[in-house]
Protein backbone atom coordinates (compact mmCIF):
# COMPACT_ATOMS: atom_id res chain seq x y z
CA UNK A 1 0.00 0.00 0.00
CA UNK A 2 2.57 2.48 0.36
CA UNK A 3 3.46 2.52 -3.17
CA UNK A 4 -0.01 3.28 -4.34
CA UNK A 5 -0.06 5.75 -1.57
CA UNK A 6 3.20 7.44 -2.87
CA UNK A 7 1.87 7.35 -6.70
CA UNK A 8 -1.66 8.93 -5.71
CA UNK A 9 -0.62 11.77 -3.31
CA UNK A 10 0.67 14.03 -6.32
CA UNK A 11 -1.79 13.21 -8.54
CA UNK A 12 -5.27 14.79 -7.55
CA UNK A 13 -7.13 14.80 -4.01
CA UNK A 14 -10.09 12.79 -5.39
CA UNK A 15 -7.43 9.57 -6.49
CA UNK A 16 -5.37 10.21 -2.91
CA UNK A 17 -9.06 9.67 -1.44
CA UNK A 18 -9.81 6.91 -3.37
CA UNK A 19 -6.72 5.34 -2.78
CA UNK A 20 -6.89 5.57 1.08
CA UNK A 21 -10.50 4.40 1.01
CA UNK A 22 -9.31 1.40 -0.66
CA UNK A 23 -6.61 0.79 1.87
CA UNK A 24 -8.75 1.66 4.92
CA UNK A 25 -11.05 -1.48 3.41
CA UNK A 26 -8.26 -3.22 3.55
CA UNK A 27 -7.92 -2.80 7.91
CA UNK A 28 -9.36 -4.53 10.40
CA UNK A 29 -12.26 -2.18 11.92
CA UNK A 30 -10.59 -2.16 15.29
CA UNK A 31 -7.40 -0.69 13.39
CA UNK A 32 -6.35 2.78 14.88
CA UNK A 33 -4.83 3.24 11.21
CA UNK A 34 -7.85 2.44 9.63
CA UNK A 35 -9.60 5.52 11.62
CA UNK A 36 -6.25 7.53 9.71
CA UNK A 37 -7.48 6.59 6.36
CA UNK A 38 -10.83 7.49 6.75
CA UNK A 39 -10.16 11.31 8.28
CA UNK A 40 -8.00 11.93 5.00
CA UNK A 41 -10.11 10.17 3.04
CA UNK A 42 -12.61 12.62 4.41
CA UNK A 43 -15.23 9.69 5.70
CA UNK A 44 -16.53 9.61 9.28
CA UNK A 45 -14.38 6.89 10.95
CA UNK A 46 -16.00 3.33 11.53
CA UNK A 47 -15.00 3.82 14.32
CA UNK A 48 -17.16 6.59 16.06
CA UNK A 49 -19.86 4.17 15.71
CA UNK A 50 -18.10 1.34 18.20
CA UNK A 51 -17.12 1.59 21.66
CA UNK A 52 -14.13 -0.80 21.62
CA UNK A 53 -10.60 0.37 21.79
CA UNK A 54 -12.14 3.90 22.09
CA UNK A 55 -8.90 5.84 23.42
CA UNK A 56 -6.88 4.76 21.07
CA UNK A 57 -9.59 5.84 18.37
CA UNK A 58 -10.11 9.10 20.10
CA UNK A 59 -6.19 9.81 20.55
CA UNK A 60 -5.54 9.14 16.39
CA UNK A 61 -8.90 11.27 15.59
CA UNK A 62 -7.47 14.02 17.77
CA UNK A 63 -3.75 13.96 16.71
CA UNK A 64 -4.57 14.36 13.31
CA UNK A 65 -6.95 17.06 13.05
CA UNK A 66 -7.43 19.68 9.92
CA UNK A 67 -9.48 21.28 7.74
CA UNK A 68 -8.93 19.91 4.70
CA UNK A 69 -10.74 16.50 6.54
CA UNK A 70 -13.81 17.93 7.21
CA UNK A 71 -14.36 21.00 8.94
CA UNK A 72 -18.09 20.43 9.26
CA UNK A 73 -18.09 17.94 11.58
CA UNK A 74 -16.53 16.77 14.64
CA UNK A 75 -15.62 13.13 14.79
CA UNK A 76 -14.63 12.91 18.63
CA UNK A 77 -17.97 14.24 19.58
CA UNK A 78 -19.88 11.65 17.15
CA UNK A 79 -17.47 9.19 19.55
CA UNK A 80 -18.56 10.80 22.47
CA UNK A 81 -22.46 10.75 21.46
CA UNK A 82 -21.97 6.79 21.00
CA UNK A 83 -20.11 5.97 24.29
CA UNK A 84 -23.06 7.86 25.70
CA UNK A 85 -25.51 5.76 24.40
CA UNK A 86 -23.67 2.95 25.40
CA UNK A 87 -23.79 4.18 29.19
CA UNK A 88 -20.36 5.33 29.25
CA UNK A 89 -20.50 8.46 30.74
CA UNK A 90 -17.13 8.95 32.04
CA UNK A 91 -15.41 7.79 28.74
CA UNK A 92 -18.48 10.09 26.67
CA UNK A 93 -17.85 13.33 29.02
CA UNK A 94 -14.02 12.77 28.44
CA UNK A 95 -14.38 12.24 25.07
CA UNK A 96 -16.41 15.79 24.89
CA UNK A 97 -13.97 17.51 26.44
CA UNK A 98 -11.77 16.91 24.38
CA UNK A 99 -13.70 17.52 21.02
CA UNK A 100 -14.19 21.07 22.49
CA UNK A 101 -17.47 20.99 24.18
CA UNK A 102 -18.20 23.61 27.13
CA UNK A 103 -19.88 22.50 30.47
CA UNK A 104 -23.30 23.76 30.43
CA UNK A 105 -26.18 24.15 32.84
CA UNK A 106 -27.67 21.21 34.43
CA UNK A 107 -31.21 22.29 33.84
CA UNK A 108 -30.17 21.83 29.63
CA UNK A 109 -31.42 18.28 28.60
CA UNK A 110 -29.61 19.05 25.36
CA UNK A 111 -26.26 19.52 26.44
CA UNK A 112 -23.85 16.29 25.84
CA UNK A 113 -22.15 17.34 29.45
CA UNK A 114 -23.82 19.00 32.52
CA UNK A 115 -21.68 17.31 35.48
CA UNK A 116 -18.54 15.46 35.41
CA UNK A 117 -19.39 11.71 35.48
CA UNK A 118 -22.98 12.58 35.81
CA UNK A 119 -25.62 11.56 33.55
CA UNK A 120 -28.27 14.97 33.62
CA UNK A 121 -30.36 13.81 30.84
CA UNK A 122 -31.98 11.59 32.93
CA UNK A 123 -34.39 11.48 35.83
CA UNK A 124 -32.77 10.83 39.61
Amino acid sequence: WSLALMISTPLSPDTMSDTMQRFSASLHTDEPLRSFAQLVSKVEPSSCSTTKRWRQHLAMILSNQSDKYDPNFNYALSLANTLASEGMVHASHFTSLMAGTKLTSVLDKTSPIALLGLDHTKEV
